[in-house]
C-alpha cells in the first residue's frame, strides 16, 4: 500500500490521539482495554489505527455529550411501565388502539426485549416495538396482517440464523412542536442503535426490517431512513422494508461493524 493511501485510510497514534481528544497515557489505556484497534500494516513497525473506526468512536462520543444535555432517558419496557405505551398508544391512534393493550402483554412477556422507551422527565414521549419474527409471520405482515396479532410466530433475539424483524408501532408524542417530536425519535433510535451493538456481540444478525407506515408521518419517517415502499396490500397499510446488508445508515454502522468482528471470533 502506497504512503497516500495508508494515509487516506489509517490515522497515526498521533493523529488517532488528536481526534479523540486524549492524552497520550490516555489513549495507550485505551488501546490497551481495545477500546481502539492498533494495526500493524506489513514492513512497519509503528501501529496505525482506522480512520473509520475513530471517526465513528468521536461521532458517537459527540452524541453521547450532547444528549448528556438532555433530560431524556432511554430504557427497555417492562411489564410494569407498559401502562405509559398505552397511554401513548391513545394519544397517537385514538381509543380504538386500546383493543390491542392484552396483545402488547402478550408479546412482551413472550419476548422481553422487544420494546424501547424514550422518557422526557417522567412523561414518556417515544417507544418502540421492534419484534422478530418467523418467516412465515413476515408473509403475513406483508400482507397486511396486524404485528400484535402475530404473537404465535413470534422468536428472541438469539444468534443461530438471521432474523427477520418488524416494527409495530414507533411512536412519539404529539404534545410537542414537530422539531421536538424529531428529536424525540433521533434520541430512541439512538438508544435503539446501542441495543444493536450488544446484540452484535452476541453474534444476533438481523437480516431485514419491516414496518407499516399508518400515518404520513410514520410514512415520512420510513422513507427517510431510507426504507424501500412494498406496496398497500390493504387500506392504510402501507408496507416498507430495510435490507440491513444494503443499508447507509448511520446509526447501523457499529452493529454492522461489530457484528462482522464477532464472526470471526
Amino acid at each position: 500500500m502506497s504512503l497516500d493511501r495508508i494515509s487516506e485510510v489509517y490515522y497515526t497514534a498521533a493523529e488517532a490521539r488528536g481526534r479523540l481528544g486524549l492524552t497520550e497515557a490516555a489513549f495507550q489505556a485505551w488501546v490497551k482495554a481495545k477500546k481502539v484497534n492498533k494495526i500493524i500494516l506489513p514492513g512497519k513497525k509503528q501501529g496505525m489505527y482506522s480512520k473509520r473506526e475513530i471517526d465513528m468512536l468521536v461521532a458517537s462520543i459527540d452524541a453521547a455529550t450532547l444528549l448528556e444535555r438532555l433530560p431524556l432517558h432511554f430504557e427497555k419496557a417492562t411489564l410494569g411501565t407498559q401502562s405509559d405505551e398505552f397511554k401513548l398508544a391513545v394519544l397517537n391512534f385514538g381509543e380504538g388502539t386500546q383493543r390491542f393493550n392484552e396483545k402488547r402483554i402478550e408479546l412482551l412477556k413472550k419476548n422481553p426485549d422487544m420494546s424501547y422507551y424514550l422518557y422526557d422527565g417522567r412523561f414518556m414521549v417515544a417507544s418502540i416495538n421492534f419484534v422478530p419474527l418467523s418467516h412465515d409471520a413476515i408473509l403475513m405482515f406483508k400482507q397486511g396482517e396486524r404485528g400484535w396479532l402475530l404473537g404465535d410466530y413470534i422468536e428472541q433475539f438469539a444468534p443461530g440464523h438471521p432474523l427477520e424483524c418488524i416494527i409495530i408501532d414507533f411512536m412519539t408524542t404529539p404534545l410537542v412542536p414537530e422539531n421536538r417530536r424529531k428529536l424525540y425519535a433521533q434520541r430512541l433510535l439512538l438508544g435503539l442503535g446501542s441495543v444493536f451493538v450488544e446484540w452484535a456481540k452476541q453474534v444476533v444478525e438481523i437480516a431485514s426490517i419491516y414496518a407499516c407506515g399508518g400515518t404520513p408521518y410514520g410514512r415520512q419517517i420510513l422513507e427517510n431512513a431510507k426504507f424501500t415502499y412494498l406496496g398497500e396490500p390493504r387500506t392504510n397499510r402501507h408496507i416498507y422494508e430495510l435490507d440491513i446488508a444494503k443499508s447507509s445508515l448511520k446509526v447501523l454502522e457499529p452493529y454492522k461493524e461489530i457484528l462482522e468482528q464477532h464472526r470471526k471470533l
